[in-house]
């Protein structure tokens, strides 16, 4: 029996040794409101034995390396309705998939640098400030922090994780919830693995944010459109 175990045991840290890395993605989809790409990822880890739990600095870094049709791309910075109503209706399409009807994922907001200074931290939106405070604090742009009941205040961000030695300094990151019954809303979690939290998320989104064209850019194009322009009724004069 012992040969047994020790034979099983050998075999399976061969198959872990050799096998590959597990890095899921789902396929990026287009939000016509904003002709941005998003597109949902697990770790780098194994998943196909354990579901792990991915730290918010892995999925920072991961979404950064990431690109789509040549556009570059970051963890998701969620700032109205309408692009957060497109995430819940694209994780839907997906059937709850990679792993359940209901998931956390991360997006690029956090209070770590200033304790109640929620803001973004990735993408164009980087260091903006949408939210000033815990619970009862302010609004400064679009939240969907969660609350218990309809039309009523936030009971989220707490600044409480469930295993509080894990991290002394309280809950800093951002995670979005969202539930294949039309639900979404944001919680704050701590950025490490948490084992007593079913909060943490395994997943990220990342978003490809398509360039918005400059001042600069802008006033170039409309030089040309009216050197065109003229250049056309001069042609036209001539013919006359």
């Amino acid at each position: 029996m012992q040969r047994i175990l020790l034979c099983a045991l050998f075999c399976a840290a061969s198959l872990s040794a050799t096998m590959p890395a597990f890095a899921w993605m789902s396929e990026p989809a287009r939000n016509p409101d904003n002709g941005h790409y998003y597109a949902f990822f697990n770790g780098a880890d194994d998943e196909r034995f354990v579901r792990r739990q991915m730290p918010f600095a892995v999925a920072l870094t991961r979404a950064a390396s990431m690109s789509h049709l040549g556009i570059p791309g970051h963890l998701a910075t969620i700032t109205s309705q309408a692009e957060e109503d497109f995430v819940l209706g694209y994780f839907k399409e997906l059937g709850g998939r990679p792993f359940s009807t209901i998931e956390n994922y991360w997006i690029a907001a956090s209070d770590a640098a200033v304790e109640g200074e929620w803001r973004w931290v990735a993408g164009p939106e980087a260091g903006q400030q949408f939210w000033q405070g815990e619970y009862n604090g302010q609004a400064l742009d679009y939240q969907n922090w969660l609350t218990f009941i309809p039309g009523g205040g936030p009971v989220e961000p707490d600044n409480k994780p469930m295993v509080p030695r894990l991290n002394p300094e309280g809950e800093d990151y951002l995670a979005l919830s969202l539930y294949e019954t039309s639900w979404s809303y944001w919680n704050d979690v701590i950025g490490l693995h948490d084992p007593n939290s079913s909060f943490s998320p395994h997943l990220a989104i990342v978003e490809f944010s398509v360039p918005e064209p400059s001042v600069g850019a802008l006033i170039t194009i409309a030089g040309s459109m009216l050197v065109a322009s003229c250049r056309r009724r001069a042609k036209s004069e001539a013919r006359r």
